[in-house]
């Protein structure tokens, strides 16, 4: 059994990401901190395989021993979280794993108003479930997989970011970016792939009415298959994508936008699925209060394929978040919706239009004793079948509720109970017949946590 699926991969771009940002933070550090934890776990589940029917339930037990790593000086910062752990199936022991969990982030000021950033995570697990968001801050910096895994073969995924900022102005700024992004699966029907993304973006206002976003992006996709993978094979592409969007400010916290974005994509194959995507689009934003921010649009798209037929519609972007904060609790609501591009997960949706819309809310009935729900639901409509490899559309509801208990400082005791259920629309194309089941899991977990309430610190020389 091995620790790490197809592992010289993501070490090696983990290590060098390591080494990169360890070689750039060449400043006495002024402190270090460490927290180290330890959890175990007991999970059952009554849809282990996620499967419409022939349902097996199977009980896991998961131990896992990690740690919090922070560097600091007065222009730098690095934040390491490692936690890996083994999982322990009951009935269906040939899925025992282990499972790796790795957040990198770190910073350097390289100037008053300019910020190098490094980003990496790393995720190797089972759990067709557990390529979730990386959030830090309330904003997710690296979104999870929002497409389907239906059985708990081996998966892992690297996404690694560089990123330089820099401020010029009140309200100027702009950026280079590059991401690399890798998936391998230890699943025959799943395709391998690698994706590589340089990018560049500027905000600027021309004075305190009007104002401009634009970006642009290349990336460069790499696919491989299993030698009994039997769909069609997807071929590399080159993208190129750019955006432009006019501001108009018409209070202090409300204006009104027009935004144009465009895309071409070319593949490198005979078989000729080249496009052109356009997509205007307008709408508004609304900003009152960092507790509630606003932005809703209508667009159009028109994706024109080089020997297809093409496809037209309508398409709904924005986003919401809006925060309801109490004495002993909170009530978070978010959502967003647009057309994108989705390539790059465990099925290959090509342009699709998404709506996604959750809420979760947490209250402290007593001291040391919380209670958290949570809800939200993912749309995902391929605009092209085709390109979908036959899937039409798809929802994902999650769902669920637990409690927290502190006995200690340095212990924490959860149950949490969870439901999820897929619905989704296929056909069969090209000889392809998908076999993604609709399903529902309940899920119950008691875990047991050992973390000291405080980090230890270390001050530098």
């Amino acid at each position: 059994m091995t620790i790490f699926h197809r592992s010289t991969v993501p070490k090696f771009i983990f290590s060098l990401t390591l080494i990169v940002v360890l070689s750039v933070f060449t400043n006495a550090y002024a402190y270090l901190t460490f927290t180290p934890r330890a959890s175990t776990s007991l999970e059952f589940t009554d849809n282990l395989f996620l499967t419409e029917k022939n349902k097996e339930d199977d009980l896991i037990t998961v131990v896992s021993v990690g740690f919090d790593l922070g560097l600091y000086d007065s222009d730098m910062g690095l934040e390491l979280a490692y936690d890996p752990a083994y999982a322990f199936y009951s009935d269906f022991d040939n899925n025992d794993s282990w499972r790796h969990n790795v957040r990198l982030f770190a910073w350097r000021d390289l100037g008053k108003n300019t910020r190098l950033e490094f980003i990496n995570r790393f995720l190797f697990t089972e759990d067709p479930l557990g390529d979730k968001d990386l959030i830090r801050d309330d904003q997710v910096i690296i979104p999870g997989d929002t497409t389907v895994r239906s059985n708990r073969n081996q998966y892992s995924r690297n996404t690694a970011i560089a990123r330089l900022n820099h401020q010029f102005g009140l309200n100027n700024s702009a950026y280079a970016e590059f991401q690399h992004g890798m998936l391998r699966n230890d699943d025959s029907d799943i395709e391998d792939n690698d994706s590589y993304q340089p990018s560049v973006g500027l905000t600027y206002w021309f004075d305190q009415t009007y104002g401009l976003e634009t970006t642009g992006a290349y990336t460069r996709g790499t696919y491989s298959q299993d030698s009994d993978f039997e769909a069609t094979p997807t071929d590399n592409f080159d993208n190129w994508a750019g955006s432009l969007k006019l501001i108009r400010l018409m209070a202090r916290n409300f204006s009104l936008y027009a935004q144009y974005d465009h895309a071409y994509r070319n593949y490198d194959g005979e078989f000729n699925n080249d496009y052109t995507l356009y997509s205007p689009s307008a709408g508004f934003q609304y900003s009152v209060s960092k507790d509630l921010q606003l932005a809703l649009g209508l667009g159009y798209f028109h994706q024109n394929f080089d020997e297809q037929d093409n496809e037209d519609g309508v398409f709904g972007s924005g986003n919401i978040r809006k925060a309801w904060n109490y004495k002993k609790g909170a009530i978070i609501l978010v959502g967003a919706a647009g057309l994108d591009q989705n390539d790059f997960g465990a099925q290959r949706l090509g342009v699709e239009r998404f709506v996604s819309l959750g809420a979760n809310a947490q209250y402290s009935f007593i001291k040391d004793f919380v209670g958290d729900i949570f809800g939200n639901i993912y749309y995902s409509d391929p605009v092209n079948t085709v390109e979908s490899d036959g899937i039409e559309n798809q929802t994902q509801y999650r769902g669920g509720a637990g409690v927290t208990y502190l006995p200690l400082r340095w212990m924490s005791l959860n149950l949490n109970y969870q439901y999820a259920k897929y619905d989704s629309d296929e056909k069969t194309i090209n000889n392809l017949n998908p076999e993604t089941d609709n399903y529902d899991e309940n899920r119950v977990t008691f875990m047991v946590t050992l973390q000291p309430d405080q980090p230890f610190r270390f001050n530098g020389n």
